[in-house]
């Protein structure tokens, strides 16, 4: 089982990040929450993707992706530079083409 340490990651792997209003979030599509990236002194926010708060960050922060091998479906961040990510579903890498996060970027307003 994998564990999870205060840094935000999981497994040997790195949680993505999103920011939102004045925090930095860590996306955790395993649980569908959104966790405060905090130091280890302060209290760590818990957002659920099913609260009102969490289902605005997803609206507004993030970009839900659908693996085309499992067909889960996760979050990641809107501003994202990454070219690929891994399905929390079941583990695979997935290459995100640049062509999407033009495409993205041009839906969303903050592309040419």
């Amino acid at each position: 089982m994998e564990t999870e340490d205060e840094q935000g990651t999981v497994g040997g792997r790195r949680l993505p990040t999103v920011r939102f209003e004045c925090g930095e979030y860590f996306i955790d599509n395993r649980l569908r929450e959104f966790r405060s990236v905090t130091p280890p002194i302060r209290r760590v926010e818990l957002i659920k993707f099913d609260e009102p708060r969490g289902r605005r960050m997803l609206l507004e922060a993030c970009v839900r992706l659908r693996c085309s091998a499992c067909k889960h479906r996760f979050a990641v961040a809107r501003r994202s530079t990454e070219h690929e990510t891994w399905c929390p579903g079941c583990r695979r890498w997935l290459v995100i083409p640049e062509a999407f996060w033009m495409k993205e970027a041009q839906d969303s307003g903050m592309g040419p």
